[in-house]
């Protein structure tokens, strides 16, 4: 297995800490992992496709269309540990469809963070936020895509 990107939560004493790292990386000193969810690739601070294999520029391949428009997820983290999740959906009849990941780096970016990494794209790509659902990829007529969850980052307020 490639040594991918991974959001992780780490337990520090009685603080939780959140970082993005890579799968090999240890932990900080005095943290225990606690939870990980793999994706990738890493957007920030350096887009990191073909480190981590999801385009091979020899070979000519691109597994995730990384430079076309697409619904994308993403995680980040500020400076001061705040965490930031992104969803970019599609438009119906939209000229520009979505976001690449370059773009969605940039993004991420402008929003704050200094830490960010892709989390899925594509059909894959919805939001369930205050009793509502928000579908990121839409059909040639503008329905949105629907298709059963496979995994899901809950995020819950204390």
């Amino acid at each position: 297995m490639f040594n991918r990107t991974e959001f992780r939560r780490y337990l520090c004493g009685q603080t939780s800490r959140y970082s993005i790292a890579l799968h090999n990386q240890s932990p900080p000193a005095g943290c225990q992992l606690v939870d990980a969810i793999g994706a990738g690739p890493r957007l920030l601070p350096e887009l990191t496709l073909e480190k981590e294999g999801f385009v091979d520029n020899t070979n000519k391949r691109d597994a995730l269309g990384s430079n076309q428009p697409n619904a994308r997820t993403a995680v980040g983290i500020t400076r001061d540990g705040s965490v930031i999740l992104v969803m970019v959906a599609q438009k119906p009849l939209a000229s520009a469809n979505g976001i690449s990941l370059p773009a969605l780096a940039d993004l991420m970016k402008t929003l704050g963070a200094d830490r960010a990494m892709n989390l899925d794209g594509g059909s894959s790509s919805s939001l369930y936020y205050n009793g509502k659902t928000f579908y990121g990829k839409v059909d040639l007529e503008g329905n949105s895509i629907k298709r059963p969850v496979k995994s899901v980052l809950l995020v819950q307020e204390k």
